[in-house]
C-alpha cells in the first residue's frame, strides 16, 4: 500500500511541474537563427545560478521555475527573442 502511495505522489509531482517557457523557437533580429548552442549554454548557467541564488531544492517545480526565468534572461542578453506560438 505504501508503494502505491509513493508512486502516486511521484506521478502527481511530475504533473505539477510547470512547462518550461524556453521550449520553442528563438529569433535574432527578427530572423530565424540557430539558437541551440546558446540555449544549452544559457541553461547550464541558469541551473548553476538557481542553485546559488535560491533556497529551493534542486529538481523541484520551484527550482525549475527559477531555471526557466534565468534561461530566458540569458537568451535575451544574447540577443534572442522567444517566438510565442498561438
Amino acid at each position: 500500500m505504501r508503494i502505491i502511495a509513493v508512486l502516486l505522489l511521484i506521478g502527481l509531482e511530475g504533473c505539477a511541474t510547470t512547462p518550461s517557457a524556453y521550449y520553442g523557437e528563438y529569433t535574432r533580429g527578427g530572423e530565424v537563427a540557430d539558437y541551440r548552442a546558446a540555449l544549452h549554454e544559457c541553461r547550464a548557467v541558469a541551473k548553476n545560478r538557481a542553485d546559488k541564488d535560491n533556497y529551493a531544492d534542486p529538481l523541484t517545480a520551484v527550482w525549475w521555475t527559477y531555471v526557466d526565468e534565468y534561461t530566458l534572461a540569458c537568451m535575451k542578453e544574447k540577443g534572442f527573442e522567444l517566438v510565442k506560438k498561438k
